[in-house]
């Protein structure tokens, strides 16, 4: 599938190190980082606590 959308978000320096870190660690980009952990979000609707636990894994990136 072709790749054809470009998101933009600002990070704190703390928030960048520790992105950048995690790619390194698992040889991959930063950009694979963030997307691997935007194909393990929900597909269904928020609200149940499985839910709740992917977005908070997010936070600890």
């Amino acid at each position: 599938m072709a790749r054809d959308k470009v998101f933009r978000v600002r990070l704190t320096q703390q928030e960048w190190d520790k992105l950048e870190k995690t790619a390194k660690v698992r040889g991959i980009s930063s950009a694979e980082v963030l997307r691997d952990y935007i194909k393990r979000l929900p597909t269904s609707e928020i609200g149940d606590s499985d839910d709740i636990s992917s977005f908070t894994d997010l936070r600890s990136i």
